[in-house]
C-alpha cells in the first residue's frame, strides 16, 4: 500500500515520491497508452486507502483521454481521433 488518504494536502513528501515513482513505473512498463492508463487507474484505485486503512479511498478511478489534434497533419489527426474512439 502506498499511502492513506484523508486529505491530499496532508501527503508527506515520502508518500508523494513513492506515488510518483509508482506512476512512472506504470508508464514505463506499458506497451501502449491504453495499458499505461489501465495501470495508473488500477494503481490509484487499489493502493490509495482511507485514513483507517480498511477501505479504498476512491469510489471510482478513471482516466479520460483528451487528444489535441491541432497542428497535426490531417492523416495523423484522423488516426488519433479513430484510436481515441476505440478506447
Amino acid at each position: 500500500m502506498l499511502c492513506a488518504v484523508a486529505d491530499l494536502g496532508a501527503f508527506r513528501l515520502s508518500e508523494l515520491a513513492a506515488l510518483g515513482a509508482a506512476l512512472r513505473r506504470c508508464g514505463a512498463g506499458a506497451g501502449s497508452l491504453e495499458s499505461a492508463a489501465q495501470g495508473i487507474v488500477h494503481l490509484l484505485y487499489n493502493e490509495l486507502r482511507s485514513a483507517d486503512q480498511r477501505s479504498c479511498a476512491l469510489v471510482l478511478a478513471a482516466l479520460e483521454d483528451d487528444l489535441a489534434t491541432q497542428g497535426l497533419d490531417d492523416d495523423v489527426a484522423m488516426l488519433a481521433v479513430r484510436r481515441a474512439k476505440r478506447l
